[in-house]
């Protein structure tokens, strides 16, 4: 499992021309007794930090948001934004899957969302059955993280006006979520962010 993420490194620059999670569907398709559809409410965590792995999830609608906590010292807890999964995405944290630990971030509903669902168990038997489908579907969504990876990383090396400008152009369908989200995901004071978004009309 490891290896996958390792091979597919130097695809980086080519994400953003390439069409992700078609082998995901097919899997639901072809596999769809081993899924289960479920309506999922906003602000429903999906994976904890420290907690091991027991489903995997696919979007049919809505989005969700990555996120880490911290605390130093006295002052309160931080949450900084990582990134997002949107509609038709495998929502999954792939480098905890694919070495087999826990889980290093959270990652939360933000919408009331619609869900393809599978259990690790039931998804380690189509892997017995079919493991190079399995490999393949794990390629897949391993190169649509990068994808958002690579345009967060390409983002973030703007200065602060630019940065916000970029963003929503790359992520229009952002526009409607709270500021904190994505000013952390920028590196900017919430403030700030509010402020040049307001002068940008965005």
């Amino acid at each position: 499992m490891i290896k996958i993420c390792i091979l597919h490194i130097e695809k980086l620059f080519n994400f953003t021309k390439t069409k992700t999670m078609v082998k995901f569907k097919n899997l639901i398709e072809k596999y769809s007794d081993f899924f289960t559809k479920k309506k999922i409410e906003k602000n429903i965590l999906l994976y904890e930090t420290g907690e091991p792995i027991k489903k995997i999830y696919y979007s049919e609608k809505g989005r969700t948001r990555i996120y880490s906590i911290y605390k130093q010292g006295n002052k309160p807890e931080k949450e900084v934004t990582r990134g997002f999964f949107f509609e038709n995405e495998a929502v999954i944290p792939i480098r905890a899957f694919t070495q087999n630990i826990p889980v290093f971030v959270d990652i939360e509903t933000i919408d009331d969302c619609v869900m393809q669902v599978i259990t690790v168990a039931d998804w380690k038997k189509i892997e017995k059955q079919e493991p190079v489908l399995i490999r393949d579907v794990l390629l897949d969504t391993f190169d649509n993280v990068l994808k958002h990876f690579y345009n967060y990383q390409l983002i973030n090396s703007y200065d602060a006006k630019i940065r916000v400008k970029e963003f929503f152009k790359i992520y229009p369908n952002l526009k409607d979520i709270k500021n904190e989200y994505i000013a952390s995901l920028l590196g900017n004071d919430p403030s700030h962010f509010s402020t040049i978004r307001h002068k940008l009309g965005l």
